[in-house]
């Protein structure tokens, strides 16, 4: 038999969820990561456990330098394309 208290019990709530979440982001889950710290952050959260969670839902998200950076190689696959394969004036 073990000497477990009601403290040692894993956490319900807000806490728990974040719990999870930065668990799932050790593991690189970051789908599972959004779900719990968006499902974290409807719920009532003190103030310290909100910037927690926006933190972490922060590091999962879309980078817009990376955005950038895609936009503009597709727009110079396409002009490449245009230029030296599709383009009726060669």
């Amino acid at each position: 038999m073990t000497d477990a208290t009601p403290d040692d019990a894993v956490p319900e709530g807000p806490r728990a969820q974040l719990a999870a979440a930065e668990e799932a982001f050790r593991h690189g889950d970051y789908a599972q990561v959004r779900s719990l710290v968006d499902a974290a952050l409807a719920g009532e959260l003190s103030d310290d456990l909100r910037a927690s969670a926006r933190d972490l839902r922060r590091r999962v998200s879309l980078d817009p330098v990376q955005l950038a950076a895609l936009g503009a190689c597709l727009l110079l696959f396409l002009w490449i394309a245009w230029t030296y394969v599709i383009s009726p004036c060669r």
